[in-house]
């Protein structure tokens, strides 16, 4: 089954005819669809548990792995540093 959908936007200066005697406003390159209360199809149950999974992907796995790889830098730039200038500052 399609949907009919039609695209609105803010901006009501420029409106250009569509089909169907439907209107579309647009404002620069931003577009929104706008929000239906119809079921969800198939192809927006497999976006919805890819968005799911890679959330849970950046939260879960590349956070910790990129805090760690940028603590790490940062302490081997500082005993890199320390090697040049002959160790740490002494009192």
């Amino acid at each position: 089954m399609s949907r009919a959908t039609s695209i609105v936007i803010l901006d009501l200066k420029r409106c250009i005819p569509y089909t169907n005697n439907e209107v579309i406003f647009r404002a620069g390159p931003y577009i929104r669809q706008p929000r239906s209360d119809a079921p969800m199809d198939e192809k927006d149950e497999i976006r919805k548990s890819e968005e799911l999974r890679s959330f849970l992907f950046l939260t879960v796995v590349m956070v910790p792995v990129l805090t760690v790889m940028i603590i790490a830098a940062y302490g081997f730039a500082v005993w890199f540093y320390q090697m040049l200038i002959g160790g740490p500052p002494h009192h």
